[in-house]
């Protein structure tokens, strides 16, 4: 009797144990879109004496576009235009952008690996 109990007990830390493991492993699904919609608005940061980044973000049909540039002097010495949507099968966000310096476009896949952690490929 004692020993049905011991294994019960020891059967149950066992099974607390390992749902606290999975539990910290496991991480909810993150819907990237809703997160993408934190850039909404217009936004200017100092990236040196007299140089001004400013992003641009508002919402186009069910995705986003972007425009960013920096001003150096009061004049623009780089743009980019950026539209941003959600692939469901990949459960991805995909960027295509165009920039000032180069007359060509590119395309990558963007994704929360956290809510504050935007990543890019």
């Amino acid at each position: 009797m004692v020993k049905n109990r011991m294994l019960i007990i020891i059967g149950m830390i066992v099974l607390f144990h390992s749902s606290i493991a999975l539990a910290q492993i496991t991480q909810p699904k993150l819907n990237h879109a809703e997160l993408m919609k934190q850039f909404l608005g217009n936004w200017q940061t100092e990236l040196g004496k007299d140089t001004l980044g400013t992003l641009i973000c508002k919402s186009f049909y069910n995705g986003f576009d972007f425009y960013f540039k920096i001003e150096s002097k009061e004049k623009i010495i780089f743009e980019e235009k950026t539209l941003t949507g959600y692939d469901e099968k990949y459960d991805k966000l995909i960027k295509l952008w165009v920039q000032s310096e180069k007359p060509e476009f590119g395309l990558v896949a963007v994704w929360f690996s956290s809510p504050k952690v935007c990543e890019e490929v």
